[in-house]
C-alpha cells in the first residue's frame, strides 16, 4: 500500500513540473511589465474641509517625462473643494529615478465611498477611499488591558465617526473627569 502511494505521489509530482515551470514563466513575465502605483496619504478624508495628497508613480522605462497621467474620482475634487473630479498632470522624474505626478484631492461636501483612478502609458490602477461626513458619534475602538488605577495614566482609544460609521479624521474629543468620594 505504501508503494502505491509513493508511485502516485511521484507521478503527481512529475505531472506538476510543467505546471510549475509555466507558472514561473508567467510570474517572470509579470515582474518585467512596467508598473503604475497610486498612493493616497489617507483612507478617510473629511467631506468638508479635508484633503489628501495623491501620488501617481510609474517606472521610467514605461513612459516619458512630460507624458500625461489622467486621474478621476467618483467623489471629491482635484486641486480644491470646488475642483473637477478629473485631472491631467505631467509625469516628472523624482529622486528615485521614477516618474510621478502629485495633486491634492479635496472633500467636495458629499460623504461616502469613492474610487480614485489613474491611467498613463497604457497602464491603469485605482484605489478606494471614503469621504467622512460631520461627526455624529464617539466609539471606543480598543480595550483596556489592565485595571484602572488612580496613580497611572491610561490610554483609552476612541474614534469619532460620522452617521454612516466612517472615521472622521482630525475630529477632537474632550473628556472631563471628576474624582471624589460619593
Amino acid at each position: 500500500m505504501s508503494t502505491a502511494l509513493r508511485i502516485t505521489a511521484a507521478a503527481a509530482a512529475a505531472a506538476a513540473l510543467p505546471i510549475i515551470f509555466a507558472a514561473l514563466l508567467l510570474s517572470t513575465a509579470a515582474a518585467q511589465q512596467p508598473r503604475i502605483s497610486l498612493d493616497i496619504d489617507a483612507d478617510y478624508i473629511r467631506a468638508q474641509g479635508g484633503s489628501a495628497e495623491v501620488v501617481v508613480t510609474i517606472e521610467a522605462d514605461a513612459a516619458e517625462p512630460g507624458e500625461r497621467v489622467a486621474l478621476s474620482a467618483t467623489l471629491g475634487g482635484f486641486g480644491s473643494e470646488t475642483g473637477p473630479n478629473r485631472a491631467e498632470l505631467p509625469l516628472r522624474p523624482n529622486a528615485d529615478g521614477l516618474l510621478e505626478a502629485r495633486i491634492r484631492i479635496h472633500g467636495a461636501g458629499r460623504a461616502g465611498p469613492a474610487s480614485v483612478s489613474a491611467r498613463a502609458a497604457g497602464l491603469s490602477t485605482s484605489r478606494r477611499i471614503a469621504f467622512s461626513g460631520p461627526p455624529a458619534s464617539v466609539r471606543q475602538i480598543g480595550l483596556i488591558s489592565e485595571g484602572l488605577l488612580a496613580e497611572r495614566i491610561h490610554r483609552i482609544p476612541f474614534e469619532v465617526q460620522d452617521a454612516a460609521g466612517r472615521p472622521v479624521p482630525g475630529a477632537g474629543i474632550v473628556f472631563r473627569t471628576a474624582a471624589g468620594a460619593a
